[in-house]
């Protein structure tokens, strides 16, 4: 009998906490996200990086289950640091949210899902509902 994706997700959480790598320049918002994600009903490790180029040195390290990903990098859209992010993978499938004070415009949008994006969240409109339900809809723990 096959378990429903809720009890998959529910006994994988039991005993292996997810890891969560974020990175945004904006310390207020990486503090944000973090509070969220403890309002959760699940248990996450939350690895940091204030910038593109220390996200891309602590993938290794770090082995996340996802990345949350701000794509607003130095006052321009970092569409190039969201396809390393996509390439570094070594074949496992890591999935990249865009989490954005930018709203999307439809060609930025365009863009963001040509490269690989498994979704995007606007910062000032997510709940710690929406972290949830975007990682579990993104992350495969069977």
């Amino acid at each position: 009998m096959t378990s429903s994706p809720f009890v998959l997700w529910f006994r994988f959480m039991m005993h292996n906490p997810l890891r969560v790598l974020v990175i945004d320049e904006n310390r207020r918002d990486r503090a944000i996200f973090k509070q969220l994600l403890r309002q959760s009903s699940s248990s996450y490790v939350i690895q940091e990086a204030s910038d593109p180029l220390t996200g891309l040195r602590s993938f290794a390290r770090v082995q996340p289950h996802c990345i949350f990903f701000e794509v607003l990098v130095e006052g321009r859209v970092a569409t190039d640091v969201l396809h390393e992010l996509k390439t570094r993978v070594n074949g496992r499938p890591v999935p990249v949210i865009v989490w954005t004070t930018l709203t999307l415009l439809p060609l930025v949008q365009a863009a963001v899902q040509q490269i690989g994006a498994s979704g995007w969240l606007l910062k000032h409109r997510t709940s710690s509902q929406d972290l949830e339900r975007t990682i579990r809809a993104t992350v495969n723990v069977s």
